[in-house]
């Protein structure tokens, strides 16, 4: 049975194909939490756009960000 680690760590996110050197690369997981934090605030900044999903979707700001940046 693999270990949680080998599972988790088994994708890879970025990669730079072109690096001279031992190869570089950004698992998947890791790669996921950057883009939910820059999404969370990104949506926090850009009130318009989230003003109005908010408003399309009859949900409050708060659910609506934390919902968004996880998917």
């Amino acid at each position: 049975m693999k270990s949680l680690e080998e599972l988790v760590f088994k994708y890879w996110g970025k990669a730079d194909q072109n690096y001279q050197g031992k190869q570089k690369w950004h698992p998947l997981v890791y790669h996921s939490l950057d883009v939910a934090a820059v999404g969370f605030e990104y949506l926090n900044q850009e009130k318009i756009i989230s003003n109005w999903f908010c408003n399309e979707l009859n949900n409050n700001y708060s659910d609506w960000v934390h919902w968004a940046s996880f998917w």
